[in-house]
């Protein structure tokens, strides 16, 4: 982190959170591409163009409890920080 960053972040009394520099489970959209991942190898495509098409299909039909629950994973676990 820049020097200016961490005195910007003293002189304003910011603690900053430790985390791993890989921790999928501190960025939400990472279990929504798991799904998706995890939905697609269900199928067999014949072309790219059907792949898309599927994808898209099933990022516009993700439950918003799925989003939720997604985002309120971080509740959970960042006091284990």
């Amino acid at each position: 982190m820049a020097k200016n960053t961490i005195k910007f972040f003293e002189d304003n009394n910011i603690e900053l959170l430790y985390h791993p520099p890989y921790s999928p489970d501190l960025n939400p959209i990472e279990h929504v591409w798991g799904y998706l991942k995890s939905e697609t190898y269900k199928y067999d495509f014949t072309n790219i163009d059907e792949l898309k098409k599927f994808i898209l299909n099933m990022w516009y039909e993700i439950d918003e409890i799925f989003i939720d629950n997604c985002i309120n994973h971080l509740v959970k676990i960042i006091p284990l920080i």
